[in-house]
């Protein structure tokens, strides 16, 4: 069979790596593999045709470890000489899908032994966070993390977003499972009950934060930079901004991002180019482009909530004439509810390695209506309330990533 798939091979036109990573798994008995695997994790289906004579079932990535071991199994097969046939149906199913198990108990032991929350029930904001509570959240979070949202991460990473004259459609299964998680009322965890969160101890949330970015980090992205949103417009929001649009980011019915990096400019954010003309009412047309926006454009939420930074024409130079402005999809009627769209766009998406289920915009606002977050030019000291939340964010990614690598190691 080798000698038969090796010649073949030579006929098939492919890159040097994977032509490469095919013949290795030719001359180490792969062959009678009943799912063809290749080191840089799949293997193409003309390469698996070849090796497998027919049988491409070959959707699921393998770590180094498991080929080891597959390679062992394949050479333990040889030694007993078994034909072809045989090896395929012993190893058929070998590869097993990802999986995510919430580490309950690591982190009852990290929120009790260690911080002693169920020593601080008499502390204000903590009066909820009792253990039972605590062990209900962590154990019915693990469950929809690991059932709903992580089996869709494979799905997201492979269908990816796709975008279509400005409008952004999730991967499948998304949507359904954000209803999911909204419905459960899972987004107001650790918000204020004035706005309907439940008021529960942010070290919860970030613990829930932390499975949902195991489970599947682009996903977990959608609620992450809403929870940002809500931070800023929570400090430094005025009364009618705070009841205007926290309820419903609480609720998760509406998304939040935040709008930094431009064409032009990175780090440098004082070198932005986006305007916000003032208008009679109070508010302000913002026209310019964005970049790199998380989340800027989905199907999962009835409007999203974008927080723009942009220059007021007549302010300081640089970083010190910069200012925030709390920009919607869509424009609110009488009742609150979103109705007219705002004149602002998502022009193409990016597609970065990892969180292809995740929407990453360039967003371009032409005449857009916005209203001031905070006092004008002093946009950074608001957006560091995001900002700085996103930060924590990136480092729970981190810790998770590494959590989930090693359970599947």
């Amino acid at each position: 069979p080798i000698e038969s798939a090796l010649t073949e091979l030579k006929e098939v036109n492919l890159p040097g790596a994977t032509a490469a990573a095919a013949f290795d798994m030719a001359v180490s008995g792969f062959v009678t593999m009943g799912k063809a695997t290749a080191y840089d994790g799949v293997v193409s289906e003309q390469v698996a045709r070849v090796l497998t004579g027919g049988d491409t079932d070959i959707t699921q990535p393998v770590t180094e470890k498991k080929l080891l071991e597959l390679e062992r199994q394949g050479n333990e097969m040889d030694d007993r000489q078994s034909g072809p046939d045989q090896a395929a149906q012993e190893l058929k199913g070998s590869i097993e899908m990802p999986v995510y198990n919430a580490p309950v108990k690591d982190f009852k032991f990290v929120l009790n032994d260690l911080l002693g929350l169920d020593k601080m029930t008499n502390m204000p904001g903590f009066e909820d966070a009792t253990p039972d509570m605590i062990d209900a959240i962590l154990e019915e979070g693990g469950k929809l993390m690991s059932e709903v949202i992580q089996p869709l991460n494979q799905v997201g990473d492979k269908e990816g977003c796709t975008w279509k004259d400005g409008e952004v459609t999730t991967p499948t299964g998304f949507k359904e499972a954000y209803d999911e998680y909204r419905g459960a009322g899972w987004m107001g965890l650790d918000a204020d009950p004035e706005y309907g969160g439940q008021g529960l101890p942010h070290v919860i949330g970030i613990a829930f934060a932390e499975m949902m970015s195991a489970a599947n980090m682009a996903f977990g992205m959608y609620p992450g930079l809403t929870h940002g949103a809500y931070a800023a417009i929570h400090k430094h929001g005025t009364d009618e901004q705070k009841q205007t649009w926290l309820p419903k980011m609480v609720t998760g019915d509406w998304t939040g991002t935040m709008n930094l990096t431009e064409p032009q400019c990175g780090t440098d954010l004082g070198l932005m180019r986006t305007k916000a003309v003032p208008q009679d009412d109070g508010s302000y047309k913002i026209t310019g482009t964005k970049i790199f926006i998380s989340a800027g454009e989905h199907d999962m939420a009835d409007n999203i909530v974008h927080l723009v930074l942009a220059k007021i024409p007549g302010g300081p130079e640089g970083i010190k004439g910069v200012s925030l402005f709390i920009v919607p999809k869509f424009l609110l009627d009488e009742n609150g509810d979103p109705k007219t769209r705002n004149g602002v766009e998502c022009g193409s998406i990016e597609h970065k390695m990892g969180i292809h289920g995740n929407s990453t915009c360039v967003m371009n606002y032409d005449d857009a209506t916005g209203w001031l977050l905070g006092d004008a030019h002093k946009g950074m000291r608001a957006m560091f309330t995001m900002m700085n939340a996103a930060r924590l964010g990136v480092g729970i990614q981190g810790l998770s990533q590494a959590e989930v690598a090693y359970q599947n190691a």
